[in-house]
């Protein structure tokens, strides 16, 4: 098998993994907005959304890390950028790798994010149930709980 078509199929692995990342962007974006205006009755299929994404995304993955194998690279994104440290790469090529990054990236920053703004609501929610118990509003100590380790449940 040639480089060039070796390269294609690198190519055409990089074109749907970044199709993946995009597609998973849009679900974090989503989650973020019903996070926002707590809609959480969205939630559930929002978190279903996202685990059929990350699957696709983790698919493609596995596409690429194949193609860039057949190069004759580690099958990682460590290969691939070994690889595209050789002179053989397209522009194209390279341009595409780039974006994918750049898309990950988002990706990343977006879900620690939705995570932080989750933690925040989950806290906020015990809260309101410490209240409806007749309890203090504010978490407990750890002094607290060692007087009354049933009191942490």
């Amino acid at each position: 098998m040639s480089s060039e078509v070796r390269q294609q199929s690198l190519f055409d692995a990089l074109r749907e993994e970044l199709s993946g990342a995009q597609a998973l962007r849009a679900v974090l974006e989503r989650e973020a907005d019903v996070l926002k205006s707590l809609q959480v009755d969205d939630l559930d299929a929002v978190v279903e959304d996202k685990r059929i994404a990350v699957a696709a995304l983790q698919a493609a993955a596995e596409k690429r890390n194949a193609a860039v194998t057949m190069l004759g690279f580690a099958g990682s994104a460590d290969g691939v950028v070994a690889f595209m440290d050789t002179g053989e790469p397209t522009a194209e090529l390279r341009g595409l790798w780039r974006r994918l990054e750049t898309e990950i990236g988002a990706c990343a920053e977006l879900n620690r994010h939705n995570e932080i703004v989750n933690r925040g609501g989950q806290r906020r929610i015990q809260q309101l149930m410490r209240l409806l118990r007749g309890e203090s509003a504010e978490p407990l100590t750890y002094e607290q709980l060692a007087r009354n380790p049933a009191a942490g449940l």
